[in-house]
């Protein structure tokens, strides 16, 4: 018997969905087709700090279509993001919302320009929905995203 893993089949256990989620982020540098199995047909992805006026950056991609050509659009950038294992995660539940996790996590990955580690924290309210990820709320510094991929300097240098 196969097992499907782009869909939760586990209990409520906040280590067991970070577990889930880890596995569908990690590596979309590499193919960000990739995660789009772990997600809902309308699912997205939102960046509530992203610079969009940088033009590297959105707020928020609904649907596979527009997740793959958002992800597919940085791939040119970076490299070998890493934001695993889930045993470095930390992850709640949110108690009125039975499908709805919290998770915070570190993740770095390599600038391909530079060959500069990028080093980053994230927060991120992540909703299931029939074992699948609805929504993907990601909160991250953007000062340390612009620094390192170029789009702003250090004030006096």
């Amino acid at each position: 018997m196969t097992t499907d893993v782009t869909t939760y089949h586990g209990p409520n256990d906040p280590i067991k969905v970070a577990e889930f989620v880890c596995n569908a982020v990690n590596g979309w540098t590499e193919d960000p087709g990739r995660m789009l199995p772990y997600f809902t047909d309308a699912g997205g992805w939102e960046f509530p700090f992203a610079p969009e006026e940088f033009g590297l950056f959105f707020k928020e991609v609904k649907g596979a279509e527009r997740m793959k050509q958002y992800f597919s659009s940085l791939t040119p950038y970076m490299e070998k993001l890493d934001v695993g294992p889930a045993s470095t995660w930390t992850a709640q539940r949110i108690a009125d919302e039975a499908s709805t996790y919290v998770f915070t996590y570190t993740g770095m990955a390599i600038i391909k320009a530079t060959r500069k580690v990028y080093n980053q924290n994230y927060i991120a309210r992540v909703e299931l929905r029939n074992g699948k990820i609805h929504a993907y709320r990601e909160y991250w510094n953007p000062y340390v995203a612009l620094l390192d991929f170029g789009l702003v300097g250090v004030v006096g240098q």
